[in-house]
């Protein structure tokens, strides 16, 4: 018996994660205005049970001078904001960097794309932030834009689950 893991192509990655943020779009309010950063996160867990290489990217309009890896070194706690703010590190948009078949994609709410120098409007830092470091972030309440409804965060951690269960399986083995 031989055991193989179906691979996941990059077109329909894409593809799926396209259609769900215009569905995450549709369902929550201000998923880009203070709940960017739960989306990266929640996105980042998925990906990474499905065996894809996968981080998280911090924007900002200015002060893009700083690099993650090395404000890393100035926090204490990586799930306080305001440490990684203080280390000089803005969240003005948080979302999610992948790799298919050694190419790298940038992806929130909006789409995926090319990675590139850019999340939407605003300049990546250097560097890059781990998945689990986004969630702990996540999991803070304190200095996220408020008109993201906190509650809204179980809502969506269950759709973006059930939608990529359904759409985008974990790979599995099947018997041959």
């Amino acid at each position: 018996m031989v055991r193989r893991i179906k691979k996941l192509k990059a077109a329909d990655i894409h593809t799926v994660l396209n259609v769900l943020g215009t569905e995450v779009s549709k369902k929550i309010d201000y998923i880009n205005s203070g709940g960017c950063c739960v989306f990266a996160a929640c996105i980042g867990e998925e990906l990474k049970l499905r065996g894809i290489e996968t981080s998280i990217i911090v924007a900002a309009s200015w002060g893009i001078e700083a690099n993650i890896n090395q404000a890393r070194e100035k926090v204490a706690v990586p799930n306080r904001k305001q440490e990684w703010n203080n280390a000089g590190i803005n969240f003005h948009h948080v979302g999610v960097e992948y790799i298919i078949d050694h190419d790298s994609f940038h992806y929130d709410s909006n789409g995926s794309h090319h990675a590139d120098g850019m999340l939407g409007d605003w300049m990546l830092y250097d560097g890059r932030m781990s998945v689990e470091d986004a969630a702990g972030l996540a999991n803070e309440e304190e200095g996220w834009n408020t008109c993201f409804n906190r509650g809204d965060i179980p809502t969506l951690r269950r759709f973006i689950r059930t939608f990529l269960h359904l759409n985008l399986p974990v790979a599995h083995a099947a018997a041959t």
